[in-house]
C-alpha cells in the first residue's frame, strides 16, 4: 500500500461498517454463455488452475468471469492481453500464487499464442 492508499484507510473502514458484504464467485455458467469458445477455454482452464494448485488463501485471487466477457473477439483479445495477462503477471512478480506458479505461467504462453 502506498501512501496514498494509506489515507482512505479509514474511510475504507467506515464503508465496511455500513454495508454488507456478500462474495461473488466466478461463474463459469456465464462465461459459456455468451458463446465465445476461446473465453470459455480460458476461464475453465484458470479456474482448473486455482482449483488444482492454488493454496486456499489465494483462491480469492481467481480473476471473475467480467475478464472473459465481451461484444466481439477483438474485444476479448483486448480485455485478455491488456487486463487479464498483466493482472496475472502482477499476481507472479508479487508471489501471491506459490504452488501454481508454473502452471500460470504456462497458461499465460498458452493465452498468448491464442491471442497471437
Amino acid at each position: 500500500m502506498n501512501s496514498a492508499d494509506r489515507s482512505i484507510a479509514i474511510l475504507d473502514l467506515a464503508v465496511r461498517r455500513r454495508f454488507a458484504f456478500v462474495d461473488v464467485w466466478p461463474d463459469l455458467e456465464v462465461v459459456a454463455a455468451q458463446g465465445r469458445p476461446l473465453a470459455t477455454e480460458a476461464f475453465g482452464r484458470l479456474q482448473d488452475i486455482f482449483a488444482q494448485y492454488a493454496p486456499d488463501e489465494a483462491l480469492v485471487l481467481l480473476p471473475g468471469h467480467v475478464y472473459f466477457l465481451a461484444d466481439s473477439d477483438e474485444e476479448l483479445a483486448h480485455r485478455l492481453r491488456y487486463e487479464l495477462m498483466p493482472l496475472l503477471g502482477e499476481y507472479l512478480q508479487e508471489g501471491r500464487l506459490g504452488p501454481c506458479e508454473g502452471e500460470l505461467r504456462a497458461y499465460l504462453g498458452w493465452l498468448e499464442s491464442e491471442l497471437a
